[in-house]
């Protein structure tokens, strides 16, 4: 017996030495076929370069493995091959190869991570290494000759796989696309993963696991791959990087496992994963490790494992154990088959070892359920080679096995990878949910704009009415202290007409009074000109005020300031003329005291005229005439001579009752008129003009 092993690795045909047969198998020397293609050697990795011992330098390129490749080849992996099983009638779809570039992409994503000391570049012989062994595995010789067109030192993982994909992906998609589309049908992309997993273990894998357990590296290598088949796409499906899960298929994942590893109670801690952030790798591990692998032992997690590894990437569809007869030996047999889109395997036991055979799935494979009594449960798969009878334990059994195998015929010629297609429908559905949850945001936020807006414009409306109240109430309480002022200035207009009525009853010496009088009228006009002036001011200013009807702080205190100022010049005025009054009484008394001087004059002067007896003679005053610094006086000696006449007395000045008139003008009252309504401008009158100057009137002696 032979160990398939170290067939596998391009050894040459040796006996079986490994310790175990766990992870190997045997084979019959006689069934080697010594034409098969061996596997691409992979050089070493080491310390970031590449090297050789000086004793390997010496082997044979072909017989060259690499000590981390030891132990670790793709039978004790468990990993069957990605693309078809069939490679000489296989035909890759450019859907298969992009896919699969997709997931050769977060591989390499992960290595190069890894070779990350600081920032995010790395050096190019760093480089050269990497994309050697990539191009070894993927066919391509010297596929370090690729980073040569590059002038940098260093580059970032995007402009490597730039390189990667131009110099090599493109090419291989090139080539099965083209006219032999089955030239390059028999590269392994899963000795790419198994490089690229070896080159970032060190650093995704630590043998210190957190909490209780300690997973092996193949069962990190299973969630490794899972997490890298189900990480993040964008919307033109092309991976996300760094590469993260979303919390639904980290739910979709530990959901799997628990059934696989039959955990139902645990299913409380997978709807607590919704509300999580995106899961990394390491994250991805850690919740494995300590909620939904701890309670279980080391062969049940790495079949656990295993299972989920197959059933997600693998797209296994279905796994189980089944009795099958045998074709020539009319035997029924256990056999634990494993359905996929394309194939049924089937082995001798569950550790899938031993494989026995494979039925391929074609559009003309036919099922039938058939009713036998020794085997109730038996259904049959006629193909095109032969028929295969297969016996379940129930017709539930049955009939699941029944409706995966007819769903995998209906879909096996278009190598549809269901797993993958749910995976993106998944994706598809959050990215909906996101763009409907952004719409109801964006909607809801354009609707508290409107609102906000709409309470804005409300709150400014009801601010602007409230200002407008404010300024009415204002302004009718301006217009009643307006009218109490009016009111006020009407009644010291009224008063002063009637103190202006008693003035001009008091009325002296014609001449003097008349020339003082129209002195005091030119000013008096003077300064009603002045007040007139200032009234059309502000009937002018009061109008703007009106039609405004808007509070104008400034002009409204400069108003009441010249009001102010008017009432102070109408107080001034006030006093002037009681001042005047005073002066007037004076002049009065002393016009009563002429006249009782001129009474006793006249009895004097009847005295003289009078005869006397004896030689007494009268003695004749011998005044001059009286004169003031005015000149001549009111007074003079032609006023107190006797005028004989028939009405002396209606001649003769009363000074008694004297009464001055000064010339009647109509507008007179509009004086006061525009004192009342533009007491403000009032400061323009002079103090004292209204005083009367009596002191220039003589008083005739005795």
């Amino acid at each position: 017996m032979l160990c398939t092993n170290s067939l596998s690795q391009g050894h040459a045909p040796v006996r079986c030495t490994c310790p175990t047969r766990r992870y190997c198998r045997t084979v019959e020397p006689s069934k080697l076929d010594p034409k098969a293609p061996k596997r691409p050697v992979i050089p070493l990795f080491g310390g970031g370069g590449l090297h050789r011992s000086s004793s390997e330098e010496k082997r044979s390129p072909k017989t060259f493995l690499p000590k981390i490749m030891r132990g670790l080849s793709r039978d004790k992996l468990h990993v069957p091959k990605d693309g078809p099983s069939d490679v000489e009638d296989a035909e890759w779809t450019p859907e298969f190869l992009e896919e699969t570039f997709r997931d050769i992409q977060k591989s390499l994503w992960h290595v190069f991570e890894s070779l990350l000391v600081g920032g995010t570049t790395v050096q190019k012989t760093r480089l050269k290494v990497f994309a050697a062994n990539v191009g070894q595995n993927l066919g391509f010789q010297k596929g370090e000759e690729i980073l040569e067109k590059s002038d940098s030192t260093e580059l970032t993982f995007d402009e490597f796989f730039s390189f990667v994909q131009t110099e090599m992906l493109d090419k291989i998609r090139n080539e099965c696309m083209g006219n032999n589309k089955k030239a390059n049908t028999n590269i392994d992309f899963d000795n790419v993963h198994n490089v690229c997993w070896m080159l970032s273990c060190n650093k995704l894998h630590t043998k210190k696991s957190s909490g209780n357990i300690s997973l092996k590296e193949q069962d990190v290598f299973h969630i490794w791959r899972v997490f890298n088949f189900l990480a993040e796409h964008d919307e033109d499906d092309n991976p996300i990087f760094p590469l993260n899960l979303h919390p639904e298929e980290a739910m979709h994942l530990c959901s799997l496992l628990i059934q696989i590893t039959g955990q139902s109670s645990k299913e409380d801690q997978v709807r607590k994963l919704r509300e999580a952030e995106p899961f990394s790798f390491q994250a991805l591990k850690v919740l494995f490790e300590e909620s939904f692998l701890c309670d279980l032992q080391e062969d049940e997690i790495s079949s656990g494992l295993k299972d989920l590894f197959s059933k997600v990437v693998l797209d296994v569809m279905k796994k189980g154990m089944l009795a099958k007869r045998g074709h020539k030996v009319k035997h029924w047999k256990d056999r634990w088959l494993v359905l996929t889109p394309r194939e049924i395997r089937y082995y001798t036991a569950r550790d899938e070892m031993e494989e026995k055979g494979v039925i391929k799935m074609t559009t003309s494979c036919k099922l039938e359920a058939l009713n036998d009594k020794a085997k109730p449960n038996k259904f049959v798969i006629y193909t095109t080679i032969k028929p295969y009878e297969m016996c379940t334990v129930d017709v539930k059994t049955r009939n699941e096995w029944i409706s995966e195998i007819q769903r995998a015929i209906d879909h096996c010629d278009r190598q549809i990878h269901f797993q993958r297609q749910a995976a993106r429908g998944r994706r598809d559905e959050r990215r909906n949910r996101r763009k409907k949850a952004e719409e109801e945001a964006r909607r809801r936020k354009d609707d508290l704009e409107q609102k906000e807006k709409s309470q804005k414009e409300l709150e400014e409306e009801r601010r602007a009415r409230a200002e407008a109240e404010a300024r009415y109430l204002e302004q009718a309480a301006l217009r009643e202290i307006e009218q109490k002022r009016l009111k006020e200035l009407e009644e010291i207009k009224n008063e002063l007409e009637r103190l202006l009525e008693e003035e001009r009853q008091a009325k002296r010496d014609e001449e003097i009074v008349r020339a003082l009088q129209a002195r005091i009228l030119e000013e008096e006009f003077s300064k009603r000109e002045e007040l007139e002036k200032l009234k059309g001011e502000q009937e002018e200013m009061l109008k703007c005020e009106r039609m405004k009807r808007q509070g104008l702080e400034g002009q409204q205190e400069e108003q009441e300031h010249k009001l102010k100022e008017a009432q102070a010049k109408l107080d001034q005025l006030e006093e002037e003329k009681s001042a005047a009054s005073l002066k007037l009484t004076e002049a009065s008394e002393k016009l009563k005291q002429a006249e009782k001087d001129r009474t006793r004059l006249e009895e004097r002067v009847k005295l003289w005229q009078t005869p006397t007896i004896g030689l007494a003679r009268p003695i004749a005053p011998k005044a001059a005439p009286l004169l003031t610094h005015r000149g001549q006086g009111a007074f003079c000696s032609e006023d107190f001579k006797r005028h004989p006449s028939d009405d002396d007395e209606e001649k003769t000045p009363n000074f008694g009752n004297l009464h001055i008139e000064p010339p009647r003008s109509t507008r007179s009252n509009d004086v006061f008129d525009d004192i009342s309504e533009g007491a403000e401008d009032s400061e323009n009158i002079p103090s004292g003009d209204l005083k009367m100057p009596y002191e220039s009137v003589p008083i005739p002696t005795s």
